[in-house]
Formats: C-alpha cells, structure tokens, sequence
C-alpha cells in the first residue's frame, strides 16, 4: 500500500514539473488532462491514507481484545492451578450445598467427616471436632459487620447461654471474592469453660443470602492444618 502511495506521489511530482515546463507547448486540452489525472492520483492517495488510518485503529482494538483475552487466559491459569494446589490428600467427602436455587457451594472436607445432620459433619463420638455448612438470609446488609462487632456477638452469644469465654483471639479478617461472590475469611481461637477451641469460618455472600462454614476443633486434636486445606478447595458458581 506504502509502496503505492510512494508511485503516485512521484507521478504527481513529474507530472507537476512537466507542466511547468512545457505548458507553453502544449495545448489547453493537454492541460485539463494533466490536471484531471492529478486530482484523481491525489483522491486515490487521500482515500488510501483514510484507509491507513481504519486499519490501524482496527489494529490498536485488535491489539487491546488480545490483551484483554490474554489476562483473562492467565486468571483462568491461575484459578486452575489454585484449585491443584488446593486439592487434598485422600477421599474426604465433597459436599455440594445449595445457598440460592441457582447457586451452589462446593467443599471437599478432610478425610473422616460424615454428615451427622443439620449441616453438621463430625468425626466420630470421642473427638468433638465439627464443620457446619449452612445457609440463611441476611437481608442487604450483606457481610458489612467489623471485626470487632463479630467478636462481640460470638462472646454475648456464648454468655447468654451461660459459657464462660476466656483468651479470645481474632488473628484473621480477611474480606475476598470467589468467582464474583463476596467472601470474609476468618480464624479465631478462645477458651470456652476451660477448653481451648480453634475455629475457621468463610463466609459468602450471593445476592441475600449467605453461607456460612464453620471449621470448629480443640487445639491438641490436629485438624487445624486439613481445615485449612478444606477451605482452599471452597468453589461457588451456577448449579
């Protein structure tokens, strides 16, 4: 195309530098000749220069879709080699729990757990380790509640119901998002009438709703580091 543009403009010069100098031989019909194909050389140039320019502004939103498909390419890579990382060891029990009627959550949980009822999952009757999933609406307020309001509530809960709440330690409060979902992620330890009790909760966020799951075990039981791991296998999207 260049090269094109470059052949008509040289005619346009000699053509120019022609007729300059043998306008005096030549006749008038000769003239408007020469005239006519420089405006119709100099059309074809101003038509290929707008040409040039759509083309590279069709280049530059080309450029900017790979763009866009590239980042989006290396989210996916990355969701996908979060989810291989997060994937645990052994056969424990994937639960699929259902928080809207479009949306559902779904946990793979440490191997031993089995469902006991009312969203409760437990080991066996000696170890007192327990995970809830669970779903209830929240109205528009949402996850919107602080740190320090959460840690109130918890302690008044258990004092009303006559437990003494000793040590209590919030380390964790950590707000987030899967697939688009408001997320909160939480760690906590306290003693409750002489039992000191770890507990992870992850809470989300679709639409009024929210699920809430609740890793609960004594220190000295060693499940913390597979509860960890559970939450890592957490997924939310389209049922």
């Amino acid at each position: 195309m260049f090269k094109k543009v470059l052949v008509i403009v040289c005619a346009m010069s000699v053509m120019v530098m022609t007729g300059c100098g043998m306008l005096g031989g030549v006749s008038q019909k000769d003239y408007e000749m020469a005239t006519a194909d420089r405006d119709m050389y100099m059309n074809d140039y101003l038509e290929l220069t707008e040409a040039s320019y759509e083309l590279e502004d069709e280049i530059a939103d080309l450029e900017s879709e790979i763009a866009t498909l590239e980042a989006d390419i290396l989210a996916l890579e990355e969701e996908i080699a979060a989810a291989e990382a997060g994937a645990m060891e052994g056969n424990g029990e994937v639960v699929i729990h259902e928080i809207t009627d479009d949306v559902a959550v779904k946990v793979q949980l440490p191997e031993g757990f089995s469902y006991s009822g009312d969203g409760m999952y437990v080991v066996d009757s000696s170890d007192p380790s327990n995970i809830t999933v669970r779903s209830a609406l929240t109205g528009d307020e949402g996850l919107s509640f602080t740190q320090d309001y959460l840690q109130d509530s918890i302690v008044s809960a258990y004092e009303n119901m006559g437990y003494v709440v000793e040590d209590f330690e919030f380390p964790t409060f950590e707000r987030g998002e899967v697939n688009g979902y408001e997320t909160l992620f939480m760690e906590m330890s306290y003693n409750l009438n002489g039992l000191n009790l770890q507990q992870i909760e992850f809470i989300i966020q679709v639409e009024d709703t929210t699920c809430t799951i609740v890793y609960t075990t004594g220190e000295s039981l060693g499940w913390y580091d597979q509860f960890l791991q559970s939450v890592d296998t957490i997924q939310v999207g389209k049922k």
